[in-house]
């Protein structure tokens, strides 16, 4: 027997639930297996660092959140170790037979003891919430890794291939197949070895599966052609997503890609990848015939087993050059520690310190679909959408009524979220019943958590249309009203189904409700490529740009868009672009939603230079949004109101990457054992960067102010063992350094490091000079210093900050009459942006040449423009002659 498509037509076997063309759900709605299981009465408190858990796992960190729960690092203070800890959701953990597929598959999971597999532990149940715990280790999964550095070296790729194929053997000797084999559940420890998690989920080859057939597992991008059509699968499912993995490693990118998982995955059952060596030219043909092999859609063609593929993998590794090889490094022991998966989705922070706008785009229904960790059976939200009512009093326009809703639903299917009844008439279920209790009644008999509903009239030669979204109680939800076109003309239904589920992205996400609560809701398709701006690239790539711009352009009352797109255009420096953008919507700012208007203001604000209102403007977010707290933070410190500044980092405390901030107010403060024991928590909740120049920055900072002097040199040498570009040197870390020690009176250590720093300079590019010069500078060997910016300026005679330097060289070189002049030509320049930088240049001179009070009233100038406090300020070397006088000392005093 088979299934027509009602989309395209084609005929599919009636065990399948999509068609096997176009994706389309083809199963009735009424027969979708929908749990209607009831959600767990207690739910677990929110877990905080130190509090302890089952009476026996105190919390050390959170690590994120997937479609299961929360994952937390605790230590288990019965064994005295670190593990991991997964709390299951309760909605997850009400229904009983997923916790019995759990602890079956958890009990052969837990058989699996190999060097490149993690441990799964155990599944228990405490204070009403259910819980798997599995070993923990530190280090980075390899869709980060692919993420940071792109195209993988072919040595390493094989290495870590090699490493999944051994774990991979050890899995499937004993029967049991991952199924959801992908970067983000391969963890890249510190020694370089490879080690695959989740087996969590995986299930017996030689049993019977308690999930039902034709239910599929894994994740889109990585799934075979066979579990695409919800067969039965075997090792050679984890062989072809091992393939999809070894395609992203060596491209960057993964083979097939599509708007919905269906998309996806019709592009794994019926078409053929890109040749990889298309997009990599330095792939070996042996390996890009190996990687093809792995994805063939047939399994019989595929290697059969990992330990083959392993074996084609050590024969490739032979014939590349042997510097070209990577051998992971091997502990002598057994490590007791393991890595577990995480997908934080709702933490999304500007990396720029002063970028205050922040954005969650994490939980609405897109990321339902797209997530990483997502359990095999989920309780689908229920919906449908009611035939529109037809109200012109033309009958010939029933049709439309039906017509709408139809296209609505399938939009809705696509989706992949919801379980979506057929469409179908509102029956009147009495004439007495209010309009809300019909609604509800028709919710109550069909399970339904969402009922749309609609009407549609005649204006002339248009078509009208309102429709109200509402909850299973009838209650409006939102209403989108007066969406009109020409009869014959599909713009306002398509324009209809947009906004229709952009209101439901909203109503998933309560956050993405705060931002844009005024009028209509966005576009789902905008809202698509508002999410793609951000994942690549936050607020500070082109590439991130381009979608902000593209949302609104598909969208023209998305203004949150357009507030990213002047954001990201400010922090690449394009003010003037940004300028123009924030003059459009301050036109328009009556239109905007509260926070959006916050947001513009702020913005606004940033342009200006105005950190105390722009300090203002991210208070009034923050009440809306609670992760706005780390922009008070940010503008806090810019006026010096640094105590506040702790604060708000400290309620925001969810956000692990708070310790690499808060140690800024914390060194202002003289509090330099908590500066220190924050720098020491921010590396070890992100291990990558303990090898970055601003790891060893922040540290030598830290014990320079503390006196630790050995400890600051032995780190200087480890800087200096680091590998350098043409563009990236020790130097970012040796001048801070050099005057931290100043500041401290170690001038003696200062002059060593800087001596040091200058010997590396002149041995290195010559673009690197304005370092050099620098370096020169701290070092106070100021004709050197001043040679080298007589060259810069000479190359460029308008730049700012060169012409800043050679005033301030002038006055250390008690040439008076040049530092003035120097001083008089910064102080006649027009700026639009970042008006105080030639002020404060000024600053610097008159405070050389010892006018006290001149230099502290540039600097309150300067302030007025823009310019903010911090660690700079506070240690500048041009500002000593100051230190001890009382109206500096007032200026510099923090605000309460």
């Amino acid at each position: 027997m088979t299934i027509k498509c009602p989309k395209c037509q084609f005929d599919n076997p009636d065990t399948q639930r999509f068609c096997g063309e176009c994706g389309t759900q083809i199963i009735p709605a009424e027969e979708i297996p929908v749990s209607h299981t009831k959600t767990l009465e207690t739910q677990t408190e929110e877990l905080t660092r130190g509090s302890t858990f089952a009476g026996r796992y105190e919390i050390i960190e959170e690590l994120g959140k997937g479609g299961m729960g929360k994952v937390y690092r605790v230590e288990d203070k019965k064994i005295k170790e670190e593990i991991a800890l997964k709390l299951i959701k309760p909605e997850i953990a009400s229904d009983k037979k997923t916790i019995e597929r759990f602890s079956n598959e958890l009990r052969m999971a837990r058989k699996i003891s190999h060097r490149n597999v993690c441990r799964m532990f155990d599944l228990g149940e405490a204070e009403g919430t259910h819980y798997i715990t599995m070993e923990y280790v530190p280090g980075e999964d390899l869709k980060s890794f692919i993420r940071r550095v792109g195209q993988l070296p072919v040595g390493k790729t094989i290495s870590i291939a090699k490493q999944v194929c051994e774990g991979l053997s050890e899995a499937h000797r004993l029967g049991v197949v991952h199924r959801d084999l992908k970067p983000q559940n391969i963890m890249i420890d510190k020694e370089g070895n490879a080690r695959i998690m989740d087996f969590g989920i995986a299930r017996s080859v030689k049993g019977k599966g308690i999930t039902g057939a034709g239910v599929m597992i894994g994740t889109p991008e990585y799934m075979s052609p066979e579990q695409v059509e919800g067969k039965e699968i075997d090792q050679r499912s984890d062989i072809y997503s091992l393939g999809v993995n070894l395609y992203e490693m060596v491209t960057g990118q993964v083979p097939f890609e599509g708007d919905t998982p269906f998309t996806i995955g019709v592009k794994h059952k019926s078409e053929e990848p890109q040749d990889p060596k298309e997009l990599n030219a330095q792939i070996p043909d042996d390996l890009n015939r190996v990687i093809l092999r792995c994805m063939e859609k047939d399994k019989e063609n595929r290697y059969q087993s990992a330990g083959e593929l392993r074996s084609e993998l050590e024969n490739i590794e032979k014939g590349i050059p042997t510097t070209d090889r990577v051998i992971p490094k091997r502990k002598a022991t057994t490590s007791k520690e393991i890595t577990v998966t995480f997908s934080p989705k709702k933490l999304l922070i500007p990396v720029l310190a002063i970028v205050a706008i922040v954005i969650v785009v994490g939980y609405f229904f897109l990321d339902r679909i797209l997530r990483t960790e997502k359990p095999e059976e989920e309780e689908f939200h229920r919906i449908t959408v009611t035939f529109f009512e037809n109200r012109t009093g033309d009958e010939k326009l029933d049709h439309i009524g039906s017509m709408v809703a139809t296209y609505i639903t399938q939009g809705l299917n696509q989706s992949g979220t919801f379980a979506v009844l057929p469409p179908a008439e509102l029956e009147s279920l009495g004439d007495n019943l209010l309009p809300s209790e019909r609604i509800a009644r028709f919710a109550e008999r069909l399970g339904l958590q969402t009922v749309i509903t609609g009407t549609y009239t005649k204006q002339g030669e248009n078509l009208s249309f309102d429709v109200n979204v509402t909850d299973s109680k009838g209650e409006i939800v939102r209403s989108i009203s007066n969406i009109a076109g020409p009869v014959n003309s599909m713009e306002p239904i398509e324009e209809i189904r947009q906004r229709i589920m952009g209101v439901l992205a909203q109503e998933f996400d309560p956050q993405l409700s705060v931002w844009v609560r005024k009028g209509s809701p966005p576009k789902y398709e905008a809202l698509l490529e508002f999410n793609k701006g951000w994942s690549t690239g936050s607020v500070i790539t082109q590439e991130a740009l381009q979608h902000y711009l593209k949302a609104y352009e598909i969208d023209s009352t998305f203004h949150l868009a357009l507030l990213y797109a002047t954001l990201t255009y400010m922090n690449l420096g394009m003010n003037s672009e940004a300028d123009s953008i924030l003059k459009k919507l301050d036109k328009i700012r009556n239109e905007l939603a509260p926070f959006e208007r916050y947001s513009l203001d702020e913005a606004l604000c940033w342009l200006a230079g105005d950190w105390e209102n722009a300090l203002i403007y991210a208070r009034k977010m923050a009440i809306l949004d609670p992760t706005m707290e780390l922009g008070v933070a940010q503008w806090a410190i810019k006026t010096n109101r640094l105590e506040e500044s702790i604060d708000a980092y400290m309620r925001y405390g969810s956000y692990r990457m708070i310790w690499y901030e808060i140690k800024r107010p914390y060194h202002i403060l003289g509090r330099h054992e908590e500066e220190l024991e924050a720098v020491e928590i921010w590396v070890k909740n992100f291990p990558k960067f303990e090898r970055s120049l601003r790891y060893y920055e922040y540290k030598a900072e830290a014990l320079s102010a503390l006196g630790r002097i050995e400890e600051v040199e032995k780190l200087i040498d480890d800087c200096f063992n680091l590998e350098y570009t043409s563009s990236r040197s020790p130097g970012t870390v040796i001048g801070v350094v050099a005057l931290e020690l100043r500041e401290h009176d170690y001038k003696n250590v200062s002059h060593k490091i800087l001596k040091r720093a200058i010997d590396w300079y002149k041995s290195h590019p010559p673009i690197l000079k304005v370092n050099l010069a620098k370096a020169f500078y701290q070092d106070e060997q100021w004709e050197e210093a001043k040679a080298i910016f007589d060259t810069l300026v000479a190359e460029d005679p308008d730049n700012i900050e060169y012409n800043g330097w050679l005033g301030v060289l002038y006055a250390r070189l008690r040439d008076s009459e040049a530092a003035l002049k120097k001083s008089e030509w910064l102080g006649n320049l027009e700026l639009k942006y970042r008006l105080y930088r030639p002020i404060v240049w000024k600053a610097k001179i008159a405070a050389i040449l010892g006018e006290k009070e001149n230099a502290v009233n540039y600097l309150r100038e300067a302030y007025r423009k823009g310019y903010g406090f911090g660690i700079g300020l506070h240690r500048d070397m041009d500002l000593e002659s100051l230190r001890e006088y009382s109206p500096y000392e007032e200026f510099m005093r923090p605000r309460k």
